[in-house]
């Protein structure tokens, strides 16, 4: 089992003029754990941490101001060492497309 710490920065293109519509790409960035299933006794030094990245690109409709849907579809690798034992890394691609609910508070109006 994977457990990313990613950092996500996106860009909301402003060519895209629908209203209630949001369209956005994702870059992200971090670190990753996992939870080991095999033999405590096969584990050759593993790192607790590595590095992985990913991106993605979503959509969002907003119904009212405060409450929409959205989908997003990435992909993220996973540079996680499960072959330790045979002394192989390998890359783990974890690809997703995720539908929600997107509830958003409301925004400080500046005076």
């Amino acid at each position: 089992i994977a457990i990313p710490i990613l950092f996500r920065l996106g860009w909301h293109p402003g060519f895209i003029k629908v209203k209630n519509l949001d369209v956005y790409l994702l870059g992200k960035a971090g670190l990753t754990t996992d939870i080991y299933s095999g033999d405590i006794d096969d584990i050759v030094e593993r790192s607790p941490f590595t590095f992985s990245f990913g991106g993605n690109i979503g959509v969002k409709y907003f119904f009212t101001p405060k409450i929409g849907v959205f989908l997003e579809a990435g992909v993220n690798f996973y540079n996680l060492d499960h072959e330790a034992v045979a002394g192989s890394l390998h890359t783990d691609i974890n690809n997703y497309v995720t539908l929600g609910v997107s509830i958003t508070r409301d925004k400080k109006k500046k005076d």
